[in-house]
């Protein structure tokens, strides 16, 4: 390897404000400083596989969460567009919270609360599915039988989760 730094490729377009945040961390971001590691997370791929997978296995009624934290909400900015297009006419839309119980107990409220109670949710990551979960749950809201949670990590404490995600 060179005299780079290893960089990260998160496929959005971040304010100074995120750029800042994220390089305060440690990473480099590509377009700034040339990197020999890249690692490539197209966002709206993301939010389209989501959607996709749910549709796939028969889901009908589908809601986003997504991060309401703003580096977080601008870097995931691309997946409220691309789930919109896959979702279709199944999706209910795109709702933010914050990794909080509070913040996730709220947003299980509203969904309780809603006309049209989606069968399926497409979260940001494993946390918020797992915060969301344990949140409906909580609601009165039966997990997966009235609402799948998916995530997105993988995480491998996801299929210890009881119930499990999605």
């Amino acid at each position: 390897m060179g005299n780079h730094a290893p960089g990260l490729n998160i496929g959005a377009h971040l304010s100074e404000h995120a750029r800042a945040s994220l390089r305060s961390g440690g990473a480099v971001i590509i377009g700034e400083q040339e990197a020999d590691v890249r690692l490539g997370l197209e966002q709206g791929g993301v939010a389209a596989l989501g959607a996709t997978a749910l549709l796939t296995r028969g889901y009908t009624k589908l809601l986003q969460v997504l991060p309401r934290e703003k580096p977080l909400a601008e870097l995931t900015r691309p997946r409220v567009a691309a789930f919109r297009a896959a979702a279709g006419r199944s999706g209910l839309g795109t709702i933010r919270m914050s990794l909080t119980a509070e913040s996730a107990a709220t947003i299980a409220a509203g969904i309780k609360g809603r006309d049209v109670l989606p069968d399926a949710i497409v979260a940001h990551n494993d946390d918020y599915a797992a915060a969301l979960v344990a949140a409906l749950l909580d609601a009165g809201i039966a997990v997966p039988d009235q609402i799948a949670v998916i995530g997105c990590d993988n995480t491998h404490w996801g299929a210890s989760m009881r119930p499990a995600l999605s």
